[in-house]
């Protein structure tokens, strides 16, 4: 069965001497109890960079019922500053909004974002902003893959993702980088 998820059993019984005489149907509703999500929530982000800061915009999609596993009460945006490890801080947002504005130094940040419910958190998506000013590169895991993405020429042109466009997946919207000297390659 699965989670939070309302089922209908209908049963009738036969008598064992007498196996075609059966009973009426009975039947009972029921709803199974929530259990924590159980995927990342897809998160794509917008870097733009100020005089001093960072303002990073944040948007994740909701989680399908299937991956919910239940009402989705709050997501959870920790946001660690990788130059100075020690220090992370914790914003809950309340669902069902689907993105937030954070104004970061200019340093390096992890950027982790869950979905919870009444039981428990999903896996967490990863975001790594650069410090590099001129880098405009991010990192994202969602769960264990991770992508590379950076502004310039994606498939509509804009460099950036289009809102219009939330039913297409980000996977639609990467730029792959140079890395190692190795030549630049788009992805439509």
């Amino acid at each position: 069965l699965e989670p939070a998820t309302e089922y209908m059993a209908r049963v009738r019984c036969a008598d064992a001497s007498h196996f075609w005489k059966w009973s009426e149907w009975s039947g009972q509703n029921f709803t199974t109890l929530e259990a924590a999500p159980s995927e990342a929530p897809d998160v794509w982000r917008i870097v733009n960079l100020e005089p001093g800061n960072h303002t990073v915009t944040l948007f994740w999609k909701p989680l399908s019922k299937l991956h919910a596993n239940g009402k989705i009460l709050f997501y959870n945006v920790v946001v660690e500053n990788l130059d100075k490890p020690s220090r992370s801080e914790l914003h809950s947002i309340p669902a069902p909004a689907n993105s937030t504005k954070l104004i970061l130094d200019r340093c390096s940040y992890q950027i982790c974002v869950t979905a919870n419910n009444s039981v428990g958190a999903s896996p967490a998506s990863v975001i790594v902003i650069s410090a590099d000013p001129e880098s405009r590169v991010s990192t994202c895991f969602s769960g264990t893959v991770p992508s590379v993405w950076g502004e310039g020429d994606f498939s509509h042109g804009s460099g950036h993702f289009r809102p219009g466009d939330s039913s297409t997946y980000m996977g639609n919207y990467l730029k792959f980088i140079q890395v190692n000297a190795t030549p630049t390659n788009s992805h439509h």
